[in-house]
């Protein structure tokens, strides 16, 4: 128990340095961020959160992209640019995906090429900006395996809807929650969401507007079980 809460304190220590140094919202400078940028990048960066308000985040990341060239020594708007641009590409597949993830490892490169020019970049920037190029370079080297598992996990939405389908038109008794297969033997759901870790039983508090249901013999190879739900294992 000690070290559960030795571990969220130190959770909570991180998050408000983070917020104190970048802002609470990520996608929100400091102060002394915007302080970096001169007139013509501080006026692209406030174009590009307008963007952001009317939830236009591809034309909130060509903003910011701008600005970040027209402030060539200013470091948070990159790391802004480098979190809008992985967000964005974890939402996306194939190459759209990727085209977005090298975005944000340019940006987080750019950050180390200005401290091997001489800038002033802090350590701690530093390392950040090692660990965004290296996270982002993995999320790259995952895309296909990634898009080929979401192909994987539609198929199997598709082919639980047939079951069910067919379930109802010639009602079998089952198990409560559960589908009968091909082989005959029943196979329990569970759900899980887009880009979680986890799976969960339906009307779980951490599954999100869009839950994606999938045999749970499926759900033990990719997923663990949440936590606070605690679905089968």
């Amino acid at each position: 128990m000690r070290s559960v809460r030795l571990a969220l304190y130190l959770v909570w220590v991180f998050a408000l340095a983070a917020s104190l140094s970048y802002g609470a919202d990520p996608y929100v400078m400091s102060e002394a961020g915007i302080r970096e940028l001169n007139d013509s990048a501080r006026k692209l960066y406030q174009k590009g959160m307008k963007r952001l308000d009317r939830v236009n985040y591809e034309a909130a990341l060509d903003c910011f992209l701008q600005a970040q060239d027209a402030a060539p020594e200013a470091v948070q708007i990159r790391f802004l640019t480098a979190r809008l641009a992985t967000t964005e590409g974890s939402k996306r597949a194939g190459n759209e995906a990727i085209q977005l993830f090298e975005k944000a490892r340019a940006s987080y490169q750019s950050v180390l090429d200005l401290k091997e020019k001489g800038a002033q970049v802090r350590r701690p920037d530093a390392r950040r900006a090692e660990s965004g190029v290296k996270m982002v370079s993995d999320s790259i080297a995952k895309q296909d395996t990634k898009d080929q598992e979401r192909a994987r996990v539609g198929k199997d939405i598709l082919d639980q809807y047939a079951m069910e389908i067919e379930a109802v038109r010639k009602p079998k008794e089952d198990k409560p929650g559960a589908v009968v297969g091909v082989s005959g033997q029943a196979s329990v759901y569970v759900y899980v969401t887009p880009t979680g870790d986890k799976y969960h039983t339906a009307g779980c508090l951490h599954l999100g507007a869009h839950p994606i249901s999938i045999p749970l013999r499926d759900a033990k190879e990719s997923y663990s079980p949440c936590s606070v739900c605690k679905p089968p294992r």
